[in-house]
Parts: structure tokens; sequence; C-alpha cells
């Protein structure tokens, strides 16, 4: 049966595979990919954090699911939070991420899966917990890039006993690639799960240790955080760029106004592949595009004035690491899940091995300060699950995890695809730059004018700084898979 996979690891490709294979759409796969990330991917998904999805039916209507994480509906005083900075150093830059229990905002993910199963599962829900149960059981080999976040990470996951006895050998040594992680407590977490589903968490005995956590620890969530959390279902934002229709996701992603605002500036852009011109144009307009988002309020009022899109903006906007999936079935189906645990705050619930999100925790959340964050309302993510169909029929799922650089990889590829007439593959590995503080991040492939009038950092070569959007492809009766070497995704298509 032909179907189209691409994902940040190999197990979460494959669990998706098994489930298309048994007979299950596209779906089902995300479910059980979804469910498997949290296991092989650990740093990136989790029980304990959120996400954003977009899910195409096979006669074209796009559907947005966001169950994304949100503020807690009251606050402890600040004195007795428990809240602290760790600093990571991402190879000569170090930055601050806050964690501890009061970082802790009220988990989606968990809501988010039953809620798309509610809309269009097929499968028995047990069947697709069923691979990720089984791995959580077994001894995960880390490969590469989940190392390479484990160390960025290790202030963050060795700050609980649990997450020492996880992430770290027994001389005390950070866990290398190669080197195997096991989530026994979290393989009972989901089995139990399975047979009683979203309300084992958010109205059942999860939700009563989450509230013990952060009562002694200091944490503002409470079980009313869990009990009132609501996923929203909405058809998705549509925007027409050239001759094709744009699917976002909308509020709560930043992301996906950002990509409608530079998207638009490049729309008649009509230059060679990585000549000076081309250049010279794309980052002029992810200059102005970077400036405008800086007050996201701006960038709303921009695209009103000039596009006529009305878009709903928030301050209170998340960063943090992040995994994507793309997948298609034999119908037509897709899903494009974006999904992240922020930096994770150091917090595991005891008995379950899950990881709580850090989401309240990061800087650059509220230019309020930290403790002055709006309750009760949805955080704004750069997470920006997009879907783009020409008016030949061509559709492309895709998506990236990188921060604030998310939208501008996004639009790129779509760039690359629908101005540049590419295919999937050569879309996916052209090369990438991105404006940021002044400075213009190049990868090679581009010719750099001798005068450019911003100061720019070429690279030698592509990086998972770039991003990572592994996407797949419908083109006429041909789909197409492609993951992005940059983040070591992993792709499978079976036509």
């Amino acid at each position: 049966m032909p179907y189209a996979i691409a994902a940040g690891h190999e197990e979460t490709v494959k669990a998706a595979q098994i489930i298309l294979d048994n007979g299950g759409n596209a779906v089902d796969a995300a479910i059980s990919a979804f469910l498997t990330a949290m296991v092989v991917e650990p740093c990136m998904a989790g029980v304990g954090g959120g996400g954003l999805a977009l899910i195409r039916e096979p006669q074209g209507r796009t559907t947005s699911f966001d169950f994304f994480c949100q503020t807690p509906i009251n606050k402890i005083p600040q004195n007795d939070e428990d809240f602290y900075p760790v600093t990571v150093d991402f190879g000569g830059t170090l930055e601050d991420f806050y964690v501890g229990a009061a970082s802790v905002a009220v988990p989606g993910s968990i809501a988010g899966l039953y809620s798309m199963y509610k809309a269009y599962g097929t499968i028995p829900i047990r069947e697709l917990f069923a691979t990720a149960i089984s791995l959580a059981k077994q001894e995960v080999p880390l490969d590469f890039f989940q190392a390479y976040d484990l160390v960025l990470l290790e202030g963050i996951c060795g700050a609980s006993r649990r997450g020492r006895e996880i992430f770290f050998n027994e001389d005390g040594s950070l866990k290398k690639e190669g080197e195997t992680l096991s989530f026994p407590h979290l393989a009972d977490f989901m089995e139990v799960l399975s047979y009683e589903g979203e309300d084992f968490f958010y109205k059942g005995d999860i939700a009563e240790y989450i509230e013990k956590i952060c009562r002694e620890r200091g944490g503002h969530l409470k079980i009313e955080d869990l009990v009132n959390y609501k996923v929203n279902i909405s058809p998705s934002p549509t925007f027409r760029w050239k001759n094709t229709q744009v699917h976002t996701i909308g509020y709560p992603s930043l992301g996906s106004a950002i990509i409608t605002a530079f998207m638009k500036q490049i729309e008649s852009l009509n230059t060679s592949l990585g000549s000076k011109e081309e250049l010279i144009s794309l980052s002029h307009a992810m200059r102005k595009v970077y400036y405008l988002s800086k007050d996201p309020f701006l960038l709303a009022d921009h695209l009103y004035k000039y596009y006529g899109h009305h878009v709903k903006v928030s301050h209170q906007v998340k960063q943090g690491g992040t995994t994507h999936f793309s997948i298609m079935d034999r119908q037509g189906m897709s899903v494009s899940l974006t999904t992240s645990i922020g930096e994770g705050s150091g917090i595991f619930i005891p008995g379950t091995d899950i990881h709580l999100n850090n989401m309240l925790g990061e800087e650059a959340l509220m230019s309020k300060g930290f403790y002055n964050w709006d309750p009760d309302q949805r955080l704004i993510s750069m997470m920006s699950p997009t879907i783009v169909e020409d008016i030949n029929g061509k559709v492309l799922v895709t998506g990236t995890g990188g921060a604030g650089r998310i939208p501008y990889m996004i639009s790129l590829l779509c760039h690359m695809i629908f101005n540049h007439n590419m295919d999937l593959e050569a879309g996916v590995k052209a090369p990438r730059l991105y404006y940021h503080k002044g400075v213009l991040e190049v990868e090679p492939g581009f010719e750099i004018p001798g005068t450019l009038d911003m100061e720019v950092n070429q690279w030698d070569k592509q990086t998972l700084y770039f991003g990572g959007t592994n996407s797949v492809m419908l083109n006429g009766s041909e789909m197409y898979a492609q993951a992005d070497a940059r983040r070591y995704g992993t792709a499978i298509c079976n036509p």
C-alpha cells in the first residue's frame, strides 16, 4: 500500500509504518509515531509536553489541532516558587533556561493524541500504543542527535534522581551515542493509559501526583488546571501564495504568522537559484519580517494592512527543543505534527518516567518577566506544521524543529519547491539562510555578494542549526518522503 513517512528518528518512522502496513490511516500512524517519539526522542517529545498538528483529509479539508501547553489558572506567591536557572552551552554561546516545579505549564500531549484519535482514528487505540510500550521496556540506543541534545541538557536531565538514573551511567557519566536508555515506568504508564484513556492523566492518579509535586516543591499546577485543559480544534487558516493554497496552524503559532509574512514578501521573487540576487532578496525580506516579529502585534498589523489577513497573536512566545514528523497514507490523508517539552523542567512524575515541560521557564517567554504571565492562556509557539497544495494537485506536508528559525526554514523549502520547481529531495537539501540579530547565517550554496548591508557568517557545511524539514509530498499519483539530514531524520516511501 502506498504511503510516505518522514520523522526525526528511525523508530518513530517504523512505528508509523507498522500501523500503515496493517490498514491504519495517517492519523492512526501519527498517534503511534507520536507515542514512540516520547520514548526514542525524549529530549524533544514527551507526555509532559505539548504540540500542534495539521490533518488534511483526502478530499482536501484541513483541520488544526492545538494541544500546546497552557498557563496555570492561579499563581503561587513568587517567593514560594521552585524556579532556578540552568546554563546551557551551545558551543560558545551560553543561555540560561529556568527549570523547577514553577516552570511547568499544563501539558497537552495526551489530550492531543486522544483528540485526533476521536476525530479520525480507525485502529483500536491499544494497538497504537504497542510499539511505544515495547520500546520503553527495552534498551533503546541513543542516536547521534539525541545524544547531542542530551549533552546540551545535561544539567536539566541530571537535576533529579530519576533523571540521573535514566540518562547517566552508574559511574556518573552522561550516556553517549550508542549507549541505551530504558523507560520501564513509562511503559507501565502507557499500558494503563491505553486502557483508561486520557482521564487517567487529566483527572485521575497522574493529575493528583502533579498537584502534589507542585504543592510540595513550589509549582503552580493544580488538578483544576488539568481537568480544565482543552484541545482547540478548528479549520486551518489558509492564504494564497502564487498558485498555491498554504494551510497553517494559526493561533497559538506565531510561526504561522511569520510564514505568511515572509512568503508574501518573496511571492514575486524571480531570481536564479543560489545567486547573489536571490541571497540579497531573501535576506532583506527575512530581515524585515524578523524585526516585525519582535513585536507580534506589529506583525499582525502588517499582515492585515498589506494582505488583509487577520491573525491572533500574543507576547507569551515559547521556543524550545522540538521534533517534527510528516505522514501521508494511501488515500492522501496527511498529518503534519510538531511537538516539544521545551528543555524539560527536571521534574519527573514518580513511578511514570514522565519528564514535565518547562514552558514557563524561558527568558523569551514574556516581555513582562517570568512571573508576570497571564493565567489560563495558551502559550504561543514558533512550531508551524504546514501543508501546501497547488492548482495541479501537488501537496507538500512539512514542518521542522529549530526554535525561532522554524518559520523561515519552512518558507525556504516552499520557495525551493514552488518557485524553483525542485523535487522534494532537492528542496530539502537546498541551501538555507537565516537572519538573526544583525547577522545573516548562510549555508554553502549561495553566492555571497561583495557588499551586503549586514554581517554574513558563512557556514562550511549544512548543520542542525538550519532545522530538520522532515517532509512528504504527493505529486500527481506519486508519493515522496524526504528526511532532513541536518537533524539526522529518517524517511520511507512505499510507492
